[in-house]
């Protein structure tokens, strides 16, 4: 008889206690539930993941890796605008990360609160020019542009030394798309470039076709930037273009020069806090 009580007892503890455990999946459940739900919102348009992500692009014919910056305030609600950033020779490899170490993303991590945009870092393989690479570059650009919500009145293109070149020569190709450039210690003659380079795969540059790219960006706000004791990429190389601009007829090209500075005057360039307020004023 106790021993039938005793059984019926640890029945019912047994009981209690599976009903118990049902009863916290089940609000563990709804829990979940509610949570996933609310993570994943704005899936269909972009995951909402911030600060430097990796990126692969698939078909890409030079450039198969990339990096995105993503500031912590991004939410697919909002739009936002985008920088696209051309690195230098230096920094040039498969990896895909080291556009981000030099220049523009030493500066984010610096002062993120400045820089409030989406940034795009295409990376350029050893031994070649961005003008091998417009394909990629425009690809990795178009899928930013999907997988987040880009503000395209406000787009814009910057790059340091080989990628200040880059900024003048891929800006003046695509101005439909950039609302301003910001090219530093980089010059727009393409026989330089090649001459420094020593790239064959650099096309030589007829004065018409110079002209033409002059052109193409006279009208674009445009703020340049050189040290004045550069000794890798002369400052004559910027001035001269800058020159030519306002010979042309432009009023939107602002140039500063850096007394004293040498190649690096990215460093000062970026760190203005100047620099992002005026580029994000700029719009189509």
């Amino acid at each position: 008889m106790k021993k039938s009580i005793f059984l019926s007892r640890c029945s019912i503890c047994l009981l209690v206690t599976v009903l118990l455990l049902l009863a916290c999946i089940g609000l563990l459940s709804c829990a979940t539930t509610k949570e996933t739900s609310s993570m994943n919102r704005y899936s269909d348009k972009a995951q909402v993941c911030t600060g430097f992500i990796n990126k692969t692009l698939e078909d890409g014919k030079l450039m198969k890796r990339y990096v995105v910056y993503v500031p912590y305030e991004y939410t697919p609600n909002d739009k936002m605008p985008m920088i696209v950033f051309l690195h230098g020779a230096g920094e040039r490899s498969y990896n895909g990360l080291l556009p981000t170490e030099v220049g523009l993303g030493t500066s984010i991590r610096r002062h993120p609160e400045r820089w409030k945009a989406i940034v795009v870092f295409p990376q350029c393989p050893p031994s070649r020019f961005y003008n091998e690479m417009v394909e990629d570059i425009d690809a990795c650009i178009e899928k930013t542009m999907k997988e987040y919500n880009i503000d395209k009145k406000r787009v814009y293109l910057t790059g340091l030394s080989m990628g200040g070149f880059g900024t003048w020569i891929y800006g003046a190709m695509r101005k439909d798309l950039f609302s301003a450039l910001v090219p530093i210690c980089g010059g727009g003659e393409m026989a330089f470039i090649k001459q420094r380079l020593n790239l064959q795969s650099i096309p030589d540059e007829t004065p018409e076709e110079g002209q033409e790219r002059i052109r193409r960006v006279v009208d674009m706000p445009i703020w340049a930037f050189h040290g004045a004791d550069d000794d890798v990429v002369p400052v004559e190389c910027t001035r001269n273009f800058v020159q030519k601009l306002k010979e042309a007829g432009s009023t939107k090209v602002l140039y500063t020069e850096y007394p004293g500075v040498k190649h690096n005057s990215w460093v000062k360039a970026y760190d203005d806090p100047e620099l992002p307020k005026w580029l994000f004023s700029q719009h189509k």
